[in-house]
C-alpha cells in the first residue's frame, strides 16, 4: 500500500508541475498584442487565404496556420525575418530546421488547401550550439532585470511570406509589449 501511495503522490506531483502554463527561470513576463496587420489582443489574423494565430514565448514564436484557400500555399522560410525593436532583420528557423545545419537555409513548407498545423519560429541568431547534442535559445528580450520594463511599449516583426498560385504575399505581422510582469516565482 505504501508504494501504491507514493505512486499517487508522484503522479499528482507530474499533473500539477505540467498543467502550469509556462515554468520560468526569468524575473520578468512580457505580454503582448498584435498591432499589425490588425489589433487583436489574441494575436489572431485572417484574410482570403490564411487563419493565423500567434502565441508568443519566452524564447520562441509559436504560430496555429490554415490555409483556408482552394489552393496550396507554401511558407517561404528562407526569405521569412524577425525583426528587432530596433527595426533590424535576422533570419528565422522553424521548428524542423532550428537545432541543425538546415537553420541556414530551412526549406519552403507546404500546405494544401483546408490543411492546418502547429510551427514554431527561433531568430537564427539566438540559437547557439554548445556541444554535440546541447544547444541553448537566447530569449527574445532581456527577462533578467529591471530594464525589461523599458520593453513596454516595444514593437518587434514577423515577416513571413506565403506563396500561393504563383504569386507571393507578404504578411508583416507586427507586435508590441503590452505589459511586463515580476515573476514572484522565481
Amino acid at each position: 500500500m505504501r508504494y501504491k501511495n507514493s505512486f499517487f503522490a508522484g503522479a499528482l506531483f507530474l499533473i500539477a508541475l505540467t498543467g502550469c502554463s509556462e515554468l520560468s527561470t526569468y524575473r520578468y513576463w512580457h505580454q503582448y498584442a498584435m498591432v499589425a496587420p490588425v489589433v487583436s489582443y489574441d494575436k489572431a489574423y485572417e484574410d482570403n487565404t490564411i487563419k493565423i494565430r500567434f502565441t508568443i514565448g519566452q524564447k520562441k514564436i509559436f504560430f496555429d496556420l490554415k490555409n483556408i484557400s482552394d489552393k496550396e500555399i507554401s511558407i517561404l522560410w528562407k526569405k521569412a525575418k524577425f525583426i528587432n525593436v530596433e527595426g533590424k532583420e535576422f533570419a528565422v528557423a522553424n521548428a524542423s530546421t532550428a537545432f541543425s545545419q538546415k537553420r541556414f537555409s530551412p526549406p519552403d513548407q507546404t500546405l494544401k488547401a483546408g490543411e492546418k498545423f502547429r510551427e514554431t519560429v527561433i531568430p537564427v541568431k539566438n540559437i547557439k550550439k554548445l556541444e554535440r547534442w546541447t544547444w541553448y535559445v537566447y530569449p527574445l528580450f532581456d527577462l533578467e532585470d529591471e530594464s525589461a520594463y523599458d520593453d513596454k511599449g516595444a514593437t518587434f516583426g514577423l515577416y513571413l511570406p506565403m506563396k500561393t498560385d504563383g504569386k507571393t504575399i507578404d504578411y508583416k505581422f507586427r507586435f508590441r509589449v503590452e505589459a511586463v510582469l515580476k515573476n514572484e516565482h522565481v
